[in-house]
């Protein structure tokens, strides 16, 4: 990931994991605002919408095509590579 856009990272503090995509498009109605979205990381295989819900900077995260538990560990241990919370 180069400078320019770790910075980006840094700024979501929420993060929303989502192991099944219909919920993540529950939560993604509630947000006031979406932001454009980051380029992927290498290795990381998840989606992730940036957005804004009230006063926090958010991101839903959720790996396409899969759902369950484990799923949701994989998402999980992504997002811990990718973002800095």
């Amino acid at each position: 990931m180069s400078n320019e856009h770790s910075a980006q990272y840094d700024k979501d503090t929420i993060a929303i994991i989502s192991a099944i995509e219909f919920e993540m498009s529950a939560f993604r109605f509630m947000l006031d605002r979406e932001h454009s979205r980051l380029p992927t990381v290498q290795g990381d295989r998840n989606s992730y919408i940036p957005g804004k819900l009230n006063s926090h900077n958010v991101v839903l995260a959720y790996l396409p095509d899969n759902q369950g538990k484990g799923t949701a560990a994989i998402i999980a241990t992504n997002l811990g590579r990718t973002f800095r919370f």
